[in-house]
Protein backbone atom coordinates (compact mmCIF):
# COMPACT_ATOMS: atom_id res chain seq x y z
CA UNK A 1 0.00 0.00 0.00
CA UNK A 2 1.40 3.21 -1.04
CA UNK A 3 -1.15 5.74 -1.13
CA UNK A 4 -0.04 9.07 1.97
CA UNK A 5 -3.06 9.66 4.22
CA UNK A 6 -5.14 12.26 2.05
CA UNK A 7 -4.55 10.40 -0.95
CA UNK A 8 -5.81 6.96 0.95
CA UNK A 9 -8.43 9.14 3.06
CA UNK A 10 -9.72 10.81 -0.23
CA UNK A 11 -10.37 7.69 -1.91
CA UNK A 12 -12.18 5.45 0.94
CA UNK A 13 -14.84 9.40 1.12
CA UNK A 14 -15.12 8.19 -2.62
CA UNK A 15 -15.76 4.30 -2.09
CA UNK A 16 -18.40 5.70 0.45
CA UNK A 17 -16.70 5.15 3.48
CA UNK A 18 -16.84 7.29 6.71
CA UNK A 19 -14.11 7.57 9.29
CA UNK A 20 -15.57 6.81 13.31
CA UNK A 21 -13.09 7.72 15.97
CA UNK A 22 -12.38 5.03 18.49
CA UNK A 23 -13.59 4.52 21.89
CA UNK A 24 -15.70 2.62 24.28
CA UNK A 25 -17.97 0.69 22.84
CA UNK A 26 -21.13 -1.14 25.01
CA UNK A 27 -21.82 -4.88 24.16
CA UNK A 28 -24.70 -6.89 25.60
CA UNK A 29 -28.09 -6.28 27.07
CA UNK A 30 -29.93 -6.38 29.70
CA UNK A 31 -33.08 -7.38 27.04
CA UNK A 32 -31.59 -10.42 25.26
CA UNK A 33 -34.22 -12.29 22.85
CA UNK A 34 -36.62 -14.76 24.66
CA UNK A 35 -35.71 -18.31 23.06
CA UNK A 36 -37.90 -21.23 24.04
CA UNK A 37 -34.53 -23.66 24.36
CA UNK A 38 -32.57 -21.04 26.88
CA UNK A 39 -35.32 -19.16 28.45
CA UNK A 40 -33.32 -16.07 26.23
CA UNK A 41 -29.92 -16.00 24.51
CA UNK A 42 -27.51 -16.21 26.88
CA UNK A 43 -25.33 -15.17 24.86
CA UNK A 44 -25.82 -11.34 24.31
CA UNK A 45 -26.12 -10.93 28.18
CA UNK A 46 -25.01 -9.31 30.55
CA UNK A 47 -23.61 -5.87 29.34
CA UNK A 48 -19.36 -5.80 29.03
CA UNK A 49 -18.03 -2.30 27.70
CA UNK A 50 -14.95 -2.59 25.45
CA UNK A 51 -13.02 -0.57 23.84
CA UNK A 52 -12.40 -0.24 19.89
CA UNK A 53 -9.17 1.68 18.09
CA UNK A 54 -10.75 4.78 15.16
CA UNK A 55 -11.81 2.87 11.63
CA UNK A 56 -13.28 3.35 8.68
CA UNK A 57 -16.83 1.55 7.48
CA UNK A 58 -18.77 1.45 4.33
CA UNK A 59 -22.15 3.14 4.42
CA UNK A 60 -23.64 0.20 2.39
CA UNK A 61 -23.44 -3.65 2.67
CA UNK A 62 -21.47 -4.80 -0.48
CA UNK A 63 -24.29 -5.15 -3.78
CA UNK A 64 -24.05 -7.90 -6.30
CA UNK A 65 -22.52 -5.61 -9.41
CA UNK A 66 -19.82 -5.00 -6.69
CA UNK A 67 -19.50 -8.72 -5.79
CA UNK A 68 -19.34 -9.70 -9.36
CA UNK A 69 -16.37 -7.38 -10.64
CA UNK A 70 -14.26 -10.33 -7.97
CA UNK A 71 -16.59 -13.08 -8.81
CA UNK A 72 -18.62 -13.08 -12.60
CA UNK A 73 -20.03 -16.55 -11.33
CA UNK A 74 -21.76 -16.06 -8.87
CA UNK A 75 -25.25 -16.75 -8.86
CA UNK A 76 -28.19 -14.11 -7.51
CA UNK A 77 -30.70 -15.73 -5.63
CA UNK A 78 -34.35 -15.02 -6.16
CA UNK A 79 -34.53 -12.97 -3.53
CA UNK A 80 -32.04 -10.76 -3.84
CA UNK A 81 -31.71 -10.96 -7.46
CA UNK A 82 -31.01 -6.80 -8.49
CA UNK A 83 -27.62 -4.97 -9.45
CA UNK A 84 -27.99 -2.54 -6.08
CA UNK A 85 -29.20 -5.78 -3.67
CA UNK A 86 -27.06 -7.02 -1.10
CA UNK A 87 -25.00 -10.01 -2.08
CA UNK A 88 -25.63 -12.86 -0.45
CA UNK A 89 -25.68 -16.75 -0.85
CA UNK A 90 -21.70 -16.46 -0.34
CA UNK A 91 -19.51 -18.13 1.96
CA UNK A 92 -17.39 -16.34 4.40
CA UNK A 93 -13.69 -16.80 2.52
CA UNK A 94 -15.29 -15.49 -0.47
CA UNK A 95 -16.56 -12.61 1.11
CA UNK A 96 -13.03 -12.18 3.03
CA UNK A 97 -11.44 -12.84 -0.57
CA UNK A 98 -13.51 -10.64 -1.82
CA UNK A 99 -11.70 -7.69 0.64
CA UNK A 100 -8.75 -8.97 -0.38
CA UNK A 101 -9.52 -8.02 -4.16
CA UNK A 102 -10.04 -5.05 -3.39
CA UNK A 103 -7.81 -4.10 -1.64
CA UNK A 104 -4.83 -5.27 -4.65
CA UNK A 105 -7.68 -3.20 -6.57
CA UNK A 106 -7.45 0.28 -4.49
CA UNK A 107 -4.41 -0.02 -3.16
CA UNK A 108 -5.78 0.46 0.39
CA UNK A 109 -6.69 -2.60 2.84
CA UNK A 110 -10.11 -3.86 3.81
CA UNK A 111 -11.94 -6.51 5.79
CA UNK A 112 -14.91 -7.60 7.40
CA UNK A 113 -15.68 -6.17 11.04
CA UNK A 114 -14.94 -7.54 14.32
CA UNK A 115 -18.29 -8.06 16.24
CA UNK A 116 -17.31 -5.05 18.76
CA UNK A 117 -16.53 -2.89 15.85
CA UNK A 118 -19.58 -3.79 14.14
CA UNK A 119 -21.70 -2.51 17.05
CA UNK A 120 -19.82 0.32 17.89
CA UNK A 121 -20.76 1.32 14.46
CA UNK A 122 -24.42 0.47 14.51
CA UNK A 123 -25.14 1.68 17.81
CA UNK A 124 -22.22 4.13 19.44
CA UNK A 125 -24.00 5.07 22.54
CA UNK A 126 -24.87 1.19 23.43
CA UNK A 127 -28.54 1.51 22.08
CA UNK A 128 -30.52 -1.43 21.87
CA UNK A 129 -31.69 -0.83 17.95
CA UNK A 130 -29.48 1.68 15.36
CA UNK A 131 -31.83 4.25 15.83
CA UNK A 132 -33.59 4.51 19.11
CA UNK A 133 -31.83 3.64 22.75
CA UNK A 134 -35.51 1.53 23.75
CA UNK A 135 -35.09 -2.07 23.78
CA UNK A 136 -39.19 -2.31 22.22
CA UNK A 137 -38.48 -1.71 18.06
CA UNK A 138 -40.16 0.43 16.48
CA UNK A 139 -41.24 -1.24 13.09
CA UNK A 140 -41.81 2.22 10.92
CA UNK A 141 -38.08 3.19 10.99
CA UNK A 142 -36.60 -0.43 9.51
CA UNK A 143 -36.86 -3.41 7.34
CA UNK A 144 -38.63 -5.99 9.06
CA UNK A 145 -39.56 -9.55 7.39
CA UNK A 146 -42.60 -9.48 5.03
CA UNK A 147 -44.19 -13.03 3.54
CA UNK A 148 -45.50 -11.43 1.11
CA UNK A 149 -42.57 -9.42 -0.21
CA UNK A 150 -39.89 -11.86 0.42
CA UNK A 151 -37.06 -9.96 -1.38
CA UNK A 152 -34.29 -7.84 0.24
CA UNK A 153 -34.07 -4.03 -0.31
CA UNK A 154 -31.16 -2.39 -1.93
CA UNK A 155 -28.15 -1.74 -0.16
CA UNK A 156 -29.00 2.34 -0.82
CA UNK A 157 -32.61 2.36 -0.18
CA UNK A 158 -33.02 5.66 1.22
CA UNK A 159 -36.83 4.92 2.62
CA UNK A 160 -35.50 3.83 6.20
CA UNK A 161 -33.51 6.10 8.62
CA UNK A 162 -29.71 6.25 8.29
CA UNK A 163 -27.68 6.18 11.82
CA UNK A 164 -25.99 9.10 13.59
CA UNK A 165 -23.04 8.15 11.26
CA UNK A 166 -24.94 8.01 8.08
CA UNK A 167 -24.82 4.12 7.38
CA UNK A 168 -27.65 2.65 5.85
CA UNK A 169 -29.89 -0.32 6.86
CA UNK A 170 -27.19 -1.22 9.62
CA UNK A 171 -29.91 -3.10 11.03
CA UNK A 172 -32.53 -3.79 9.13
CA UNK A 173 -31.48 -5.83 5.82
CA UNK A 174 -29.62 -8.40 5.59
CA UNK A 175 -27.50 -9.96 8.38
CA UNK A 176 -23.93 -9.44 8.08
CA UNK A 177 -20.83 -11.17 8.53
CA UNK A 178 -18.69 -10.55 11.53
CA UNK A 179 -14.70 -11.41 11.31
CA UNK A 180 -14.03 -13.72 14.10
CA UNK A 181 -13.72 -17.56 13.88
CA UNK A 182 -15.38 -19.35 16.24
CA UNK A 183 -14.70 -23.07 16.90
CA UNK A 184 -16.73 -25.77 18.02
CA UNK A 185 -15.48 -28.22 20.55
CA UNK A 186 -15.31 -31.65 18.93
CA UNK A 187 -17.35 -34.67 19.87
CA UNK A 188 -16.98 -38.26 19.66
CA UNK A 189 -13.26 -37.85 19.08
CA UNK A 190 -13.94 -35.32 16.35
CA UNK A 191 -11.31 -32.19 16.73
CA UNK A 192 -13.59 -29.93 16.16
CA UNK A 193 -17.12 -29.47 15.47
CA UNK A 194 -16.67 -26.53 12.51
CA UNK A 195 -16.06 -23.20 12.37
CA UNK A 196 -18.41 -20.67 12.59
CA UNK A 197 -18.76 -16.78 12.58
CA UNK A 198 -21.35 -14.47 14.21
CA UNK A 199 -24.46 -12.66 11.84
CA UNK A 200 -24.94 -9.14 13.00
CA UNK A 201 -28.21 -7.24 12.74
CA UNK A 202 -30.38 -8.19 9.70
CA UNK A 203 -34.31 -8.26 9.31
CA UNK A 204 -35.07 -9.71 6.26
CA UNK A 205 -36.32 -13.03 6.92
CA UNK A 206 -36.55 -12.64 10.44
CA UNK A 207 -39.03 -11.18 13.08
CA UNK A 208 -38.35 -7.78 13.70
CA UNK A 209 -36.27 -8.31 16.93
CA UNK A 210 -33.64 -9.55 14.66
CA UNK A 211 -32.34 -5.82 13.78
CA UNK A 212 -31.50 -5.06 17.55
CA UNK A 213 -27.76 -3.80 17.99
CA UNK A 214 -27.00 -6.02 20.56
CA UNK A 215 -28.44 -9.26 19.49
CA UNK A 216 -26.18 -12.17 18.36
CA UNK A 217 -28.19 -13.17 15.21
CA UNK A 218 -26.46 -16.58 14.93
CA UNK A 219 -23.43 -18.73 14.09
CA UNK A 220 -22.97 -19.45 10.40
CA UNK A 221 -20.49 -22.50 9.61
CA UNK A 222 -17.88 -20.20 7.49
CA UNK A 223 -18.66 -22.86 4.51
CA UNK A 224 -22.24 -22.26 4.60
CA UNK A 225 -24.41 -19.81 2.42
CA UNK A 226 -27.34 -18.11 3.22
CA UNK A 227 -29.86 -15.86 1.27
CA UNK A 228 -30.34 -13.65 4.26
CA UNK A 229 -26.64 -13.05 4.39
CA UNK A 230 -24.69 -10.85 3.38
CA UNK A 231 -21.61 -8.31 4.77
CA UNK A 232 -20.03 -4.51 4.95
CA UNK A 233 -16.36 -3.71 4.88
CA UNK A 234 -14.39 -1.32 7.20
CA UNK A 235 -10.98 -0.67 6.59
CA UNK A 236 -7.99 0.60 9.46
Amino acid sequence: MHLNKKEREKRLEELNFVFLEGGGVSMGTKSPIPCQVEKFRMNETPIRIRSVKSFWICKFTVSNIQFEKFNPRHHRPSTSDRDDDPVTDITYGEATNYAKFLSEKSEIRFDLPTEKEWVFAAAPFGWEFFYQKEASPNINKTHFFNPDEYHTLAVNDSRYEKNVYGLVLMGGNVVEMTKEIHKAKGHNGAIIDGSYYMGRGGGFGHCKLASGSTNRRILFDIASRSTRVGFRLISR
